[in-house]
């Protein structure tokens, strides 16, 4: 509390204990955050174009889910589904 202080601050100070959340859904974790990684480095870019790194030329870019949005306009289940669609037609 700020009478423990000498001067007395004007403000009181609060200690947050964050602890992450387990995905709701399962999923290869080190491959979901590859993704994560590598749509929001470039997240202004369509998500086609920020996946190339991992197709290599092996899967068609408009079969990736979706392919034309971009990073910040998807919610986590959506990035999921890139990942389990990369699992199936990836490398």
């Amino acid at each position: 509390p700020p009478t423990a202080f000498e001067p007395k601050p004007e403000v009181a100070s609060t200690i947050v204990r964050i602890r992450p959340k387990a995905p709701p859904f399962e999923t290869d974790m080190k491959l979901f955050e590859e993704v994560t990684r590598l749509i929001f480095l470039q997240r202004r870019k369509k998500i086609k174009n920020c996946l190339k790194p991992l197709l290599n030329g092996r899967a068609s870019e408009s079969s990736i889910p979706y392919a034309d949005s971009r990073a910040e306009e998807l919610a986590p289940e959506q990035i999921n589904e890139i990942v389990l669609w990369l699992e199936e037609y990836g490398d």
